[in-house]
């Protein structure tokens, strides 16, 4: 990283760039700052930290694995292989199909049509399928066939509804790591435009141009896996090519949407982390300045209990004057006036009730919150 810069080095390694920061954060290798390759550029030098020690239990030797994962091993010199793409035998016959299938057979029979003479499932302008009616049949069987393997996978195969306005989606849910979402189409190719009567008299009347190629049918199928976070940077679709049929692909398929369901799953935790992590950092910081108001408080709390107390027991003090003053001359009305009297002056006292004097110098969260609240309401008032 102090000899390449990290966009061109992630490409290399077949990373993001936040991927490959995120390596050496993990595994505190320094990077250079800001600015260091623009100052490169002008010959200065720069000063190159030398390598701290790996962290406990991390090898010499890290691992790069950015083709499936972005992310990295430590557990080993070398990169595990790549599992064994399970075999999905299509059946020749749509013979008790999954219920999915049977969903899209249907959806299939009200022939809706793009320009291009697909037949259309699902949105018009992001279709789950987009195939040609000849070709409608070779589509149900392979996706039957990849909807049962799933199956038996522990996956689950359902129409899930998604996107503004919501929409029945073709979703596959992988267990215990979430959703991702399939696409197949017929892909199209260019074949020569054919013009019309109509184009040639406008191309020589108002010489307007003629298109040379008209986008066509190609009977080439591609399933497309949706759904994957920004930062996966493996295969996402699989197509017919002139060496391989889809038919010999859906084991890869599979593999392609257990590994984004993965992916996201573990970068939904990171960023779950990070958030946690920015709102425990928020919390102490918001605690810091409560706790500085709570203090406040509790020293003008405390003056106006001692001025409290003071002033009881200067009315206590006349009280206990008035009493000695009338003795033995008092009055059936100063009797009662007397005990009034007392009274207000015990409820002045804070140590009448010196269970409630001493207040709390750490209190939790929501007894801080409450009293900010408190406080903000007086101020407004």
């Amino acid at each position: 990283v102090w000899s390449t810069p990290v966009n061109k080095l992630a490409a290399r390694f077949a990373l993001s760039n936040a991927a490959l920061t995120k390596v050496c954060e993990r595994f505190n290798i320094p990077r250079p700052p800001q600015g260091h390759w623009a100052r490169v550029a002008w010959n200065h030098t720069a000063d190159r930290p030398s390598l701290p020690d790996a962290p406990d239990g991390v090898p010499e030797l890290i691992v790069l694995d950015g083709h499936a994962s972005a992310s990295t091993r430590s557990s080993g010199a070398s990169q595990d292989p790549e599992p064994e793409s399970p075999r999905v035998p299509v059946a020749e016959t749509l013979a008790s199909p999954h219920a999915v299938t049977t969903h899209l057979e249907k959806e299939f029979k009200r022939n809706v049509l793009d320009p291009h003479g697909r037949a259309v499932v699902g949105w018009a302008h992001h279709p789950q399928l987009c195939i040609r009616p000849t070709n409608v049949k070779r589509a149900l069987l392979l996706v039957d066939a990849l909807f049962k393997a799933l199956t038996q996978r522990g996956h689950a195969v359902e129409m899930k509804a998604w996107g503004l306005p919501p929409s029945p989606t073709l979703t596959v849910t992988i267990a215990e790591r979430g959703d991702v979402r399939l696409r197949v189409e017929e892909k199209l190719t260019n074949a020569p435009h054919v013009p019309t009567a109509e184009e040639l008299d406008n191309e020589k009347t108002w010489r307007s141009r003629i298109r040379k190629y008209d986008q066509v049918p190609s009977d080439n199928l591609i399933f497309k896996v949706e759904g994957a976070n920004w930062q996966y940077v493996g295969i996402k679709s699989w197509s017919d090519t002139k060496w391989r049929r889809m038919e010999d692909q859906l084991g890869r398929v599979i593999l392609t949407m257990e590994d984004i369901a993965r992916f996201n799953h573990e970068e939904n935790v990171l960023m779950e982390t990070s958030r946690r992590a920015a709102e425990e950092r928020k919390r102490r910081a918001l605690r810091g300045e409560r706790i500085e108001q709570w203090r406040a408080w509790l020293a003008k709390d405390l003056e106006q209990l001692a001025a409290s107390w003071e002033t009881a027991r200067r009315v206590t003090a006349f009280l206990d004057a008035y009493e000695h003053a009338q003795s033995g001359t008092s009055t059936t009305s100063a009797i009662p006036w007397l005990g009034a009297a007392r009274n207000y002056a015990r409820r002045f006292d804070p140590l009448s009730s010196i269970d409630r004097v001493a207040k709390d110098l750490d209190p939790p969260d929501d007894v801080l919150a409450e009293f900010v609240e408190e406080q903000e309401r007086r101020v407004k008032h």
